[in-house]
């Protein structure tokens, strides 16, 4: 997974069109594998186990490190708002993707995930996105 969303990072790419491809990438990859997405998304199996939470934690803080830089970077470029902390940037992205998965877990899996998480996106990255 590393090496698959380090692939995508591109430092002459504008920063907001870079999170664009890193999400729209965990989209078609939880589309062919959702039953990791129950697995993330189950509370009861993260604290039934040490090594699932060590594995989890791993997970979380390199998609964290690679969504840090890009935000940092997107900053100093003036194309994402500098007026808010980097981590509360972080935050408020991370939870519009993980509400939108969560929708897509309790509907089944019923909807077409890729467009609609696609459009979430592109909306909490207007957000942040300087103008």
């Amino acid at each position: 997974m590393s090496t698959r969303l380090n692939r995508l990072v591109d430092e002459k790419t504008h920063a907001i069109k870079n999170l664009e491809v890193i999400f729209n990438s965990q989209f078609h990859f939880f589309a062919e594998n959702p039953h990791f997405l129950i697995a993330i998304l189950s509370e009861g199996l993260i604290d039934e186990s040490t090594t699932i939470q060590n594995t989890m934690m791993k997970i979380m803080k390199m998609k964290m490190r690679i969504l840090r830089e890009i935000i940092e970077r997107g900053k100093n470029n003036n194309e994402i708002i500098s007026f808010v902390e980097t981590d509360a940037l972080l935050h408020i992205v991370l939870s519009s993707f993980r509400m939108q998965m969560f929708k897509w877990k309790m509907a089944h899996f019923q909807f077409n995930n890729i467009e609609e998480g696609n459009k979430i996106m592109c909306t909490t990255l207007k957000l942040i996105a300087s103008k």
